[in-house]
């Protein structure tokens, strides 16, 4: 009699469940946030009520102690999470209103002098801090509320205005630029949330990486997205 066997996506989202309630890192590529829109979004695709409870448990984690991350940066930090949080809520996967759960990263990113920030990389400077804020304003826009105070983001756009005049942008970021200025004028739907820059084409399936970004979370997404 011929064996039957887990194929290659149930083997990674059993791995990804069982492996991911005793990791430290919450983070959105190598954390629990990435394997959180990983598991939510196979639960949705597949009718797996069992799975999104899964997520929704992981959630609460995060959540939990989001208070004690530090770092700001978008790969491993609060903004990452926070992109995260956003992805969820105007995806229709989690209730809510970022613009009232995210407060206390706003208020962290809001301490920080942006005027004296050089790094402009997706993973740790103001490339993935944009992607949360404008994310995080078109969010704010929906429910009708307000989020960062008018001086930072005059700063955030005489820096990012600074930066563009002094550097060959891609159009990636040219294209981030042009949304920052639309969903500060109001605009609510142009913002779609990229995961093709964060998840890796040519991920290797492997079940010591649990990522987003190049491991089982990572290839759970690019098969059910």
């Amino acid at each position: 009699m011929q064996k039957t066997g887990f194929n290659k996506e149930q083997r990674a989202l059993h791995k990804l469940i069982v492996d991911s309630i005793g990791m430290s890192d919450i983070g959105l590529f190598d954390g629990k946030m990435g394997i959180i829109l990983s598991l939510i979004t196979y639960s949705r695709s597949n009718k797996l009520r069992c799975v999104e409870e899964m997520a929704d448990f992981l959630m609460e984690q995060v959540l939990d102690s989001m208070t004690d991350i530090s770092p700001l940066s978008f790969s491993n930090g609060i903004t990452g999470i926070g992109w995260g949080i956003e992805y969820l809520i105007q995806n229709g996967y989690m209730p809510g209103c970022g613009a009232d759960i995210c407060t206390e990263i706003d208020n962290k990113l809001m301490s920080c002098d942006i005027r004296r920030v050089d790094d402009f990389s997706l993973e740790h400077g103001i490339y993935g801090w944009l992607h949360y804020i404008v994310a995080h304003i078109q969010g704010a826009n929906r429910c009708g509320k307000q989020v960062f105070d008018r001086m930072y983001i005059m700063d955030l756009i005489s820096k990012i205005n600074e930066y563009s005049e002094n550097n060959a942008t891609s159009e990636e970021f040219s294209n981030l630029q042009t949304m920052f200025i639309e969903v500060l004028n109001g605009a609510t739907d142009v913002y779609r949330f990229p995961l093709e820059e964060i998840v890796k084409t040519d991920i290797k399936f492997s079940l010591n990486n649990l990522s987003l970004q190049k491991g089982l979370a990572g290839y759970l997404m690019t098969q059910n997205s």
